[in-house]
């Protein structure tokens, strides 16, 4: 259709207000350089992605952002609280005009082989989706509360409160039977084999991102059986394989949205994922009320994606799937340092032999790097002061082990390290912990509510033993402190 001057084809109008408004939008929510979802402005020079819950800040030429700089990780509870009406607003601000001209997008929903052509996965079987009320969602819960998954949680709360994890008065088994969905847009149960949906409102664009996401783990399940794959009964190997299967969720999602989703489509998302966190900041949920627990609890999605990302520009999908399969992750300290899971680095073996103990030996695990990262946040700081150039925090293993007899109980944590001198700052590190929690009893040894703690090193290794009888303390100590 030919115009005249001063007279503009509607239709040419309509594709110039669009474009006019996305380079707004783009100015005002520039994408973030990890997953490509608009950010949103905290201050002058810096913007929030609530997808990857990270801080950029921006060098400025002009008009034109040019650098890219990580600032640091920002929880996405404690961020939405600070700054979600801001956000909210510029979102709605920005994208007000474009809701009046852009095309409302795909109104349906993916499946599963929209997924699978981009993870390279057989599809076996279609997976069902199911809607659940949030009322619904405490007899969920009740059902997958067996006898053998409350064993488990009493031994990881044995585990966490040995550590200093968690105070000891937490009661793990309570907590996860009181456990709000807040928060939950979807997930996959690997039990069921079907994606359950929380009932509410949110975009189709959202829904299918977060689907993208639960698709991923259906075609894990399905190819590598989810359920065997995280039986390995150690704390640190199986938080490595859990990084893993989130890592290659998440890496899975991005490419999907990047292939299908226009930035307002992207914004859309954003917009979603905001007041989603808004609203679940209104919940206490048990593993955002511990700093130690909310940082190992965000990390497979952060961390593991990072990971994840580097095995397939290396490998492809095909060593993607060697991650299930050939070379699963030994320790999160590989998830952590890739050049270590490159190198297939396993962390040492401490062989204990236990003789006369053997019999009172309820369950064994190991810690990781990753956990003992949270546990002492200075360490790594403190490890560069001792080796600059250090990537690592010089880890080698570990290995906790759990005994119980009558009404006694007896914690053994035995961590190899690279070095005496690292040992060594792990062991200062590690009793500054018990001695501000607990009252000194002389020889690095410390009680605390009802338990006694005493903390040995030998060469390269620091021996911490926990138990509520003192004479079985001390002939663990003789026992094995060697």
């Amino acid at each position: 259709m030919m115009t005249t001057a001063g007279i503009r084809d509607p239709a040419d109008h309509s594709r110039g207000k669009e474009e006019d408004i996305m380079d707004s939008v783009s100015s005002m929510h520039p994408l973030c350089p990890k997953c490509e979802l608009p950010m949103f402005s905290e201050d002058e020079n810096s913007y929030f992605c609530a997808s990857c819950e990270e801080v950029y800040s921006y060098v400025k030429n002009g008009d034109r952002l040019e650098k890219v700089r990580k600032k640091s990780t920002v929880d996405r509870r404690m961020k939405a609280i600070i700054v979600s009406s801001i956000l909210i607003f510029l979102l709605i601000i920005g994208s007000m005009g474009a809701i009046l001209v852009l095309r409302s997008g795909n109104e349906g929903m993916i499946d599963i082989t929209d997924v699978a052509d981009i993870r390279h996965l057989d599809v076996e079987k279609e997976v069902p989706i199911q809607y659940m009320r949030y009322t619904d969602y405490d007899d969920y819960i009740s059902e997958k509360m067996t006898g053998e998954f409350r064993q488990e949680l009493r031994e990881l709360e044995i585990f966490y409160k040995s550590l200093l994890v968690i105070d000891r008065d937490w009661d793990i088994v309570s907590m996860a039977e009181n456990e709000t969905p807040q928060g939950i847009l979807g997930f996959y149960d690997t039990e069921d084999e079907v994606i359950y949906f929380m009932e509410g409102d949110c975009s189709t664009e959202y829904r299918n991102y977060v689907l993208a996401h639960e698709y991923t783990h259906a075609l894990q399940d399905q190819n590598f059986d989810l359920d065997r794959y995280l039986d390995t009964g150690n704390y640190d190997v199986d938080y490595a394989r859990s990084c893993v299967i989130e890592g290659d969720a998440v890496t899975t999602m991005d490419i999907w949205a990047s292939e299908n989703l226009d930035l307002y489509e992207r914004m859309k998302v954003g917009r979603d994922m905001i007041l989603q966190s808004v609203y679940s900041s209104q919940f206490s949920d048990w593993q955002y009320e511990n700093a130690v627990l909310s940082g190992m609890y965000s990390f497979p999605y952060d961390g593991g994606s990072e990971f994840v990302k580097r095995v397939l520009e290396i490998g492809g999908w095909e060593g993607v799937n060697e991650l299930y399969t050939e070379r699963p992750p030994l320790s999160s300290e590989q998830i952590l340092h890739f050049d270590k899971y490159f190198e297939y680095e396993a962390p040492v073996e401490i062989n204990l032999e236990f003789g006369m103990y053997d019999d009172d030996l309820i369950f064994s695990s190991s810690v990781g790097e990753k956990l003992i990262r949270e546990l002492l946040p200075s360490i790594a700081s403190d490890v560069r002061d001792i080796e600059e150039d250090r990537a690592d925090i010089g880890w080698g293993g570990d290995e906790f082990h759990y005994f119980e007899n009558g009404t006694d109980h007896l914690s053994l944590f035995v961590s190899e390290w690279d070095s005496e001198e690292l040992n060594d700052l792990f062991a200062t590190l590690f009793e500054g912990k018990i001695d501000s929690l607990s009252d000194p009893m002389g020889n690095r040894t410390y009680y605390l509510r009802g338990s006694i703690y005493s903390i040995r090193t030998c060469g390269k290794r620091t021996y911490v033993l926990e138990s509520n009888d003192e004479e079985w303390l001390d002939d663990a100590a003789f026992r094995f402190v060697r």
